[in-house]
């Protein structure tokens, strides 16, 4: 059996992740896919990405593949990640900085390049990003883990954050497939990327953001990923004002079992069905 295909990145990196569009986020996952969390990143190894890989992965026609591959990296060359508090320190003598800074921002990308007649793209992490994506070594409950076929193939923001939350939720959980979390309302809203320039949280009434954002991306969520059964209810109010709420989810991690067969794969499968295996 095929397990699902899965992409492991620091929780920091959530906040970035919630920031950006889908076709850059799609592109960052299929490089992330190809990296082996439990070594370090080879900084100076660029990682391809093909129209061919990203049309089977998202369903996109192959005509369209390239272009929004070269848009989403595009998009990623000209990316941030933030880094504070710990994270600030964990980062700060590698990088070879002094002082106590509030915050550092790190270029995520040190170059994307375009290679259209074989119709894929090379990208390459900055040292520094590198150096921290790999700091999840050993960290326990610090990352999350996403199934990279369930992140590119949502195709609303709301979606990818929502559901990148829940699979937080299930990464810092004791148990490793825990099925419920409450969290306040703002909390939701900041995990999901719903601050102005200012930093100030948008959609200020709850029953439109239950309408036109929540129930949205749960909708979605359940049609193409692996968590299905997501509902949510308000667990907490402030007078009359909801403050509070409380997910609850199972999690089918079989779902897309045959969703990365390989071509060998695929023809022992219909070998099998032609010539079944003695005792069958």
């Amino acid at each position: 059996m095929k397990s699902l295909k899965k992409v492991r990145h620091t929780n920091e990196l959530n906040a970035t992740l919630s920031s950006i569009p889908i076709s850059a986020k799609r592109v960052l996952f299929l490089a992330l896919s190809q990296i082996n969390s439990t070594k370090e990143i080879k900084i100076n190894d660029a990682i391809y990405i093909s129209a061919s890989e990203y049309s089977s992965i998202t369903g996109t026609d192959i005509k369209n593949s390239y272009r929004h591959l070269k848009d989403g990296a595009d998009i990623l060359a000209s990316i941030g990640l933030r880094l504070e508090k710990e994270e600030v320190k964990s980062i700060q003598k590698m990088i070879g900085l002094k002082g106590e800074p509030s915050h550092i921002r790190l270029s995520l990308m040190d170059y994307c390049a375009y290679l259209p007649e074989e119709g894929r793209v090379a990208i390459r992490f900055s040292p520094a990003a590198a150096h921290y994506i790999s700091s999840i070594i050993g960290t326990e409950r610090k990352y999350t883990t996403q199934a990279l076929i369930s992140v590119v193939m949502l195709s609303t923001t709301h979606s990818t954050t929502l559901y990148q939350l829940i699979r937080k939720m299930i990464g810092l959980s004791i148990h490793r497939y825990g099925n419920s979390f409450s969290i306040s309302v703002n909390d939701l809203k900041r995990e999901m990327g719903l601050v102005d320039e200012n930093g100030e949280l948008t959609w200020p009434e709850y029953p439109i953001f239950k309408r036109d954002v929540l129930n949205k991306a749960i909708k979605e969520i359940s049609e193409k990923t692996e968590i299905n059964n997501l509902t949510f209810e308000v667990s907490g109010k402030i007078g009359r004002k909801v403050s509070d709420l409380r997910f609850t989810y199972n999690v089918d991690e079989d779902k897309f079992k045959n969703s990365f067969k390989s071509e060998d794969d695929k023809f022992l499968d219909e070998f099998d069905k032609l010539f079944p295996p003695e005792g069958n």
